[in-house]
């Protein structure tokens, strides 16, 4: 009975998450919208709240009923209105189904290989995505329908709440060892959440980069951005589930920040070549997908499944406060060359900081979990 529950759940997040991936992958003017952005960061408060007090099939039927409303009123245009309400609304969905869904389930179902799970979801979640890209520029409107029943059914027929029993309960504690623990897991967690805000400010950043200065690649490649990192997009989650199963959780935050890093060095040359375009398009969809993993088993193994839930959405806030930059940075257009570098050497120095960021927190964790 346990593995039928399993297996079921593992194809009912794809069956979710694939058509907002393809939602996101067909129009990026969505994706980059500070509409959507904000969405994200209203929905993560929110989709804890719901998770938490809304019965599990209501919250996540209402969240895909969300989804492909927002994303029709964004496709089809008719005033600014709409078209920022259509984003908000994809926002608030992605925020939910995408962010805390996946990482929830896995987490409180899964006793074993919770990292492997993760990397094999969001694998075939934008593997199928780019399926769904296709259909939706093709039959937008047949495939919007077919994509939002699919999503009821994954989320009614498949997806299924853990029961409590299986979240392990804390020991009882003292009121004043209590207060002590609470304080230092609010400051463990403010060192999460800093490390994540600057690794989402850097990404940010590069996604502003290789935006902006992508004309000048594509007379180079002929590839557009998505193009050229669709490979590590597909391949990532597997191959950095991979590496944090081998190497531990810590050498993957480290791995974060040297992909990181690595985005930043090939898209804040002044003039992009074709090599430093297509590394730093695999190094980016590469920091992405392992952002998406490695976030909640880094809060797993941080905090245990207790308090899995409330810090998850805690932490996972910086994720979209940090890419809400990136319309900031379209308007304003600092593409000179000296801004660019006065702008990359700030990155440099924030990942720099933030490798002793995570560091203290992984050093001062409050329990010890087999891998």
């Amino acid at each position: 009975m346990r593995c039928f529950y399993l297996s079921r759940n593992i194809i009912g997040l794809i069956i979710v998450i694939s058509p907002l991936v393809g939602f996101l992958c067909i129009d990026h003017s969505l994706l980059f919208s500070a509409g959507f952005l904000c969405g994200l960061i209203i929905g993560v408060p929110l989709a804890l709240g719901c998770y938490t007090l809304l019965p599990f099939q209501l919250w996540t039927f209402f969240y895909v009923l969300l989804s492909c409303g927002g994303w029709f009123l964004f496709y089809i245009r008719e005033n600014d209105i709409l078209t920022v309400g259509g984003a908000v609304l994809a926002g608030i969905s992605f925020s939910g189904l995408a962010l805390l869904l996946p990482a929830n389930l896995i987490v409180s179902w899964f006793r074993f290989s919770k990292t492997r799970l993760l990397g094999v979801v969001w694998a075939a979640a934008f593997a199928c995505g780019l399926l769904w890209k296709i259909l939706l520029e093709s039959f937008p409107y047949p495939a919007l329908l077919a994509a939002g029943a699919l999503m009821l059914i994954g989320v009614l027929c498949f997806l299924e709440r853990p029961p409590r029993f299986l979240l392990q309960n804390e020991a009882q504690t003292s009121p004043r060892s209590g207060r002590r623990l609470s304080c230092l897991r609010f400051r463990s967690t403010c060192k999460v959440f800093c490390y994540t805000l600057i690794l989402s400010l850097s990404l940010s950043l590069a996604l502003f980069l290789v935006t902006f200065s992508q004309r000048s690649a594509l007379t180079l490649s002929g590839f557009t951005t998505l193009q050229a990192m669709y490979p590590a997009l597909t391949a990532g989650p597997l191959c950095c589930a991979w590496f944090i199963e081998r190497k531990g959780v810590y050498s993957g935050c480290v791995l974060l920040i040297f992909l990181t890093e690595i985005t930043i060095m090939c898209f804040g040359f002044e003039t992009p070549s074709l090599w430093s375009f297509h590394l730093g398009c695999l190094a980016l969809g590469a920091a992405l997908t392992l952002l998406l993993i490695l976030l909640p088993i880094l809060v797993y193994y941080l905090y245990g499944p207790t308090e899995f839930c409330e810090r998850l959405a805690q932490v996972s806030l910086a994720f979209p406060i940090g890419l809400a930059t990136f319309p900031l940075l379209s308007k304003t257009q600092l593409l000179d060359p000296l801004t660019v570098n006065y702008l990359t050497f700030a990155a440099m120095f924030l990942l720099m900081i933030s490798f002793f960021i995570i560091f203290s927190a992984w050093k001062h964790r409050f329990i010890l979990l087999k891998y």
